[in-house]
């Protein structure tokens, strides 16, 4: 994709309450409403998690200071090493910080799988007295000489829906005009904010400020693809595709949780479940 066309994405016009798919280059731009806009990456010869972690790096190399991700929860080990990775590969510093303990990590990847280490730079403020004193890494991440992806965990459930007190409400637009000026203070940098949750609906208010991108789900060739990295060497191809065909509409997370149970309960028979229409579909292997 070149640079004109990656222009004509971010120039793409918003219509009102109308759905508008346009084929711009390798992407596909789903524009709804007036204040929002999802992008999903359309590459045929990468997996739906490589999409993903190439869609983010497209609009970082755009030095888009801030990005909505939408990921599920149990997506959410395999995305942040995927990411990771790319970093490193590209050599990018990857950072991590979430409101459960208020601390920022490094983020590499080690023979164990995921690293974390904590950045001492980030000074958090220890006792907290209001609410926008736990969210003070975005003052942080404005100003300092860090540079690379801010993966940021937390934020979402302020920036959906409205407050219902005086103090909630207070905190949310706090939270919203210090992402705006971390949009505006850090506008052509190398310095990325990504805002990370399993449910990324913002405000009409503040969506058109921020690119947001959604993982899809797995398509039954990708499925099939994964399979055999989780199924006894038994199975075979035509039993691989089955499956596969049976789990369309989950995700790999959750294929492999279902797996590896069905196999720790050692049972003569491999069961995958998959819930459709309230009814439970139920695809029987028997093992070798």
């Amino acid at each position: 994709m070149n640079a004109n066309e990656r222009l004509e994405i971010g120039n793409a016009l918003y219509e009102n309450n109308v759905q508008k798919y346009e084929k711009i280059g390798d992407f596909r731009l789903l524009v709804k409403n007036e204040s929002a806009f999802i992008i999903s990456l359309m590459l045929n010869n990468l997996p739906m998690s490589s999409q993903l972690i190439e869609t983010i790096f497209s609009l970082c190399e755009q030095k888009n200071p801030l990005i909505a991700v939408e990921s599920p929860l149990q997506e959410r080990i395999s995305l942040l090493k995927n990411l990771t990775q790319k970093c490193i590969n590209s050599g990018i510093n990857c950072y991590l910080w979430m409101l459960e303990d208020d601390k920022l990590y490094h983020l590499t990847i080690s023979d164990w799988g995921l690293a974390f280490s904590e950045i001492k730079e980030y000074n958090r403020i220890a006792f907290k007295v209001v609410r926008e004193d736990s969210f003070e890494i975005l003052r942080f991440w404005k100003t300092t000489q860090l540079q690379g992806i801010l993966i940021l965990e937390g934020i979402y459930p302020w920036l959906g829906q409205g407050a219902t007190d005086a103090d909630s409400f207070l905190t949310a637009e706090w939270i919203k005009s210090a992402l705006i000026n971390i949009k505006l203070y850090n506008h052509n940098s190398s310095k990325t904010a990504l805002l990370l949750g399993s449910n990324a609906s913002l405000k009409s208010d503040i969506a058109g400020l921020i690119p947001t991108i959604t993982q899809e789900l797995p398509t039954v060739e990708e499925i099939s693809d994964y399979l055999p990295q989780i199924l006894p060497d038994s199975i075979t191809l035509v039993q691989i595709n089955e499956i596969a065909n049976t789990c369309v509409g989950m995700y790999l997370a959750d294929i492999e949780t279902g797996v590896k149970t069905a196999l720790a309960i050692g049972n003569s028979e491999l069961v995958c479940f998959y819930p459709l229409d309230d009814q439970i579909v139920n695809h029987t292997l028997t093992k070798n």
